[in-house]
């Protein structure tokens, strides 16, 4: 099991769907673009409480 695969379990066991959907490419972008570490969590996790939001959840 690879990082990424047990980082996947983790947000599903966490029901963090969202950032489960978006993680490779955000972090592909993150490491093209040399973004800050916390800049990369940041924008994971605004995606994640926008579609929490959109769901009536939040």
């Amino acid at each position: 099991m690879t990082e990424l695969d047990r980082l996947h379990g983790h947000l599903k066991r966490l029901h963090l769907y969202t950032i489960g959907q978006i993680i490779d490419d955000e972090a592909k972008t993150a490491a093209a673009t040399q973004m800050s570490y916390v800049a990369s969590l940041t924008r994971l996790i605004d995606a994640q409480v926008a579609a929490k939001c959109a769901a009536g959840k939040a």
